[in-house]
């Protein structure tokens, strides 16, 4: 994975793989994009997923899956086709991209979040860099864009 974020009750924290810089050129590479071009698409298939709270999959491949098509639509309507080609590439490749990663369970009480992010929410993220501070402690559920 290049990175993944991880959630542990109201908190999360992005976390990034420590060959990330590898990583994001090899991503680049594939997708014949700059490298700067393809961090965009690994921080904004994490903030998609952050932004998923409340929403939970028994199936990660059913989250992955929502998190490709939401960027496909959010960056074909923001004119990026470039990001847009990323994303329904690995739309289209969800299952071989993370078939790996088995099966979690929402928690009990899990938020009642319905229906699929939008574009426009998307756009709210768009652009804005947070930092992570505090401190967690206990297993940590982590979604992952490989």
């Amino acid at each position: 994975a290049i990175a993944g974020l991880a959630v542990y009750g109201n908190e999360a924290a992005l976390i990034g793989s420590k060959d990330f810089d590898a990583k994001v050129s090899q991503l680049a590479g594939q997708y014949g994009v700059s490298k700067e071009r393809a961090i965009t698409y690994v921080m904004s298939h994490e903030l998609v997923h952050a932004s998923q709270k409340g929403k939970y999959f028994d199936d990660p491949i059913m989250a992955e899956s929502d998190v490709e098509h939401t960027l496909k639509e959010y960056f074909t309507q923001k004119g990026d086709h470039d990001l847009a080609a990323i994303a329904s590439d690995r739309a289209s490749k969800v299952t071989s991209n993370y078939g790996n990663l088995g099966s979690y369970k929402a928690p009990k009480g899990a938020g009642d979040y319905k229906g699929s992010l939008n574009a426009r929410t998307i756009a709210s993220y768009s652009g804005k860099a947070g930092g992570y501070s505090g401190k967690s402690s206990g297993k940590a559920a982590a979604a992952s864009s490989n």
